[in-house]
């Protein structure tokens, strides 16, 4: 991949008690990847599991085979949130992992990176 190196954190939804009976969304750090982040020159629309789906960055990491991801989690850098649209692993192999994603307007709570 040609692209600068960067380190983006990755993150999972976790429900947290509301003290009321309820439950809220929370985001938690899960693991700072570093990878190659790339914008698209334009959106892609792609099909994921019969379901078309579109794409403007992707994040490509190395050897991730300690690691489970899938698009329930979502990326934070810098103040920004990418959603995890799909997720392609050439060749089956986990040498290289790519993740498609789409930047969330309402970043909403997050860590700093």
């Amino acid at each position: 991949m040609i692209g600068p190196r960067i380190r983006l954190m990755l993150q999972s939804n976790s429900k947290v008690s509301d003290g009321m009976g309820g439950f809220t969304d929370s985001w938690i750090d899960v693991r700072e990847l570093k990878g190659v982040f790339m914008n698209r020159k334009a959106k892609e629309l792609f099909s994921n599991h019969s379901e078309k789906v579109s794409s403007n960055h992707y994040f490509s990491v190395k050897n991730m085979r300690d690691l489970y991801v899938d698009e329930s989690f979502r990326f934070y850098y810098n103040s920004k949130v990418y959603e995890i649209v799909f997720i392609s692993n050439p060749g089956e192999k986990k040498n290289i992992t790519i993740f498609h994603l789409e930047k969330y307007e309402d970043s909403g709570s997050g860590s700093g990176c």
